[in-house]
């Protein structure tokens, strides 16, 4: 590959799989790259695409290409009233390959990410050249709701200010070390009022019919796993997010090995567990071992 890349990222919009719904995007590295060297990022539940920042930046330095989008009621994407499951952002993503002419492309879902992606390489197996599962992508834990309790709970409140709306976040114990990156990501995130008052982008009702949705299909992920062809690669954040790092695994070790051997039914699976991260820091930290891994995964 070659390493003449292009590393600040290009904004846009495409169309998504309905009339009313349009996903913003940002795209790391050169529009000339080959389909086979082409990622595209689905990020987790509250989440929006500057999360996916740092390991763009890793992997294009590979010379990959980088696509990373907003989810429908994310970030700067549409936000119908009602549409969130696992089917709609699946036909939201075939449509997104469609607007980059992409036959195929490499799939890297975080999170509810990760149950979008195992979703579509089910669905659209001849559109997942290779498929990544950053923490995600396996039955959700009974704790899942506790443990990211700090991402749900700003939904729909009100801010004094954007400094106040970050200082949330400063605090949370889920971010030892705080970043630029991280910085960025919440602040895309906000909606600054004109007086100054600060809230979340994100409706509530999306996340709360996304989740119900989430809730009542689950159980058809233990399905799909043993239907995907894609080679698989699983990364796991080996600290949790209650009880001092003990408990609270979105993706816990017993998941994980099932997971694992439902997928190898009929592809390629395999598992790395990412030292001394949790679910939210295995994304912002990429660490050079894990970057090394996709590196070669991805080639």
């Amino acid at each position: 590959m070659s390493l003449n890349v292009i590393t600040t990222p290009r904004y846009g919009f495409a169309p998504g799989s309905q009339p009313d719904v349009q996903l913003a995007y940002a795209d790391w590295g050169s529009p000339n790259t080959p389909t086979e060297a082409t990622i595209i990022a689905v990020h987790g539940i509250t989440a929006n695409l500057r999360g996916w920042d740092a390991l763009a930046e890793k992997l294009v330095a590979f010379g990959f290409r980088f696509i990373a989008y907003d989810l429908r009621g994310r970030g700067d994407s549409s936000k119908p009233t009602t549409g969130y499951n696992l089917a709609l952002h699946s036909f939201d993503l075939a449509a997104l390959l469609d607007y980059f002419k992409l036959p195929q492309a490499n799939i890297f879902g975080h999170s509810l990410g990760a149950a979008i992606s195992v979703y579509f390489a089910a669905h659209f197996p001849d559109r997942t050249r290779r498929l990544v599962l950053l923490d995600g992508g396996a039955l959700t834990p009974d704790d899942a709701k506790a443990a990211i309790s700090r991402s749900l709970d700003r939904l729909g409140k009100t801010f004094p200010s954007l400094p106040e709306y970050l200082r949330l976040f400063r605090g949370s114990p889920y971010f030892p070390v705080w970043s630029e990156n991280i910085e960025n990501y919440y602040a895309y995130d906000a909606r600054v009022n004109p007086d100054g008052t600060t809230m979340s982008k994100i409706p509530p009702a999306a996340i709360e019919e996304e989740w119900n949705n989430l809730m009542l299909t689950h159980q058809y992920l233990a399905v799909l796993h043993t239907i995907i062809k894609s080679p698989t690669l699983v990364l796991r954040a080996t600290v949790g997010l209650l009880d001092d790092g003990k408990a609270g695994f979105i993706l816990t070790e017993a998941a994980c090995q099932k997971l694992l051997a439902a997928i190898c039914q009929n592809a390629p699976a395999k598992l790395m567990d990412v030292a001394n991260t949790n679910h939210f820091t295995i994304m912002f930290e990429a660490a050079p071992e894990m970057v090394q891994e996709l590196n070669e995964f991805f080639r």
